[in-house]
């Protein structure tokens, strides 16, 4: 796909051939369609802890450990651009410098003065592309959320039928084990 953003991989035209599989897409669901990609988008990203997409982060204010680790908010790390902190010394990367770079972390083996937001850091972080699996978790979600708003089934988890049979029929917003799995690889790891 040409564009590697979250608008570009889940756009309401790739995710109504997804949803409305062999149907004719109809265009007065894009509104609603567009607020359930929007918030699907943000379950994942605060179930993964971070925005997968590629980005630049400016500035951000990162507290220090005291440890050997400086664990950014995006990962994973791809480039540092700078890193000063509250007394404006610059830490330079390299094996023979002040720090190295990790996917999840900024490693100092003189370790971090600790403390509250006390360094600030510019970088890349992300990936290029937006990992396959996790798109299909986004799908999912996205077509078990216009499952349950176009049957008017929000809420229900099940459904008895006059012939004794029960169909499960969604679970409102929630992840199931297996997408919680696939989401669980791309997660920082416990430092």
């Amino acid at each position: 796909m040409a564009d590697e953003t979250w608008a570009g991989v889940l756009a309401i035209a790739n995710v109504k051939t997804y949803v409305f599989a062999g149907e004719t897409a109809p265009t007065d669901w894009d509104t609603p369609l567009q607020i359930i990609i929007d918030s699907v988008i943000a379950q994942v990203k605060q179930e993964v802890g971070c925005d997968i997409v590629k980005g630049t982060y400016t500035s951000e204010e990162v507290s220090g450990t005291g440890r050997t680790d400086l664990p950014l908010k995006h990962w994973p790390i791809l480039t540092v651009t700078t890193v000063t902190d509250t007394d404006s010394n610059t830490y330079v990367v390299g094996a023979d410098e002040d720090y190295t770079l990790e996917d999840f972390c900024l490693r100092a083996p003189a370790g971090w003065g600790k403390g509250y937001e006390n360094f600030i850091v510019t970088y890349t972080a992300g990936r290029a592309t937006i990992p396959r699996d996790i798109v299909l978790v986004c799908y999912e979600l996205i077509a078990a959320k216009m499952k349950a708003m176009r049957f008017n089934l929000q809420g229900e988890s099940s459904r008895n039928f006059p012939d004794g049979s029960v169909a499960f029929t969604s679970v409102e917003g929630g992840f199931t084990k297996a997408q919680l799995a696939v989401l669980a690889k791309y997660k920082r790891p416990r430092v």
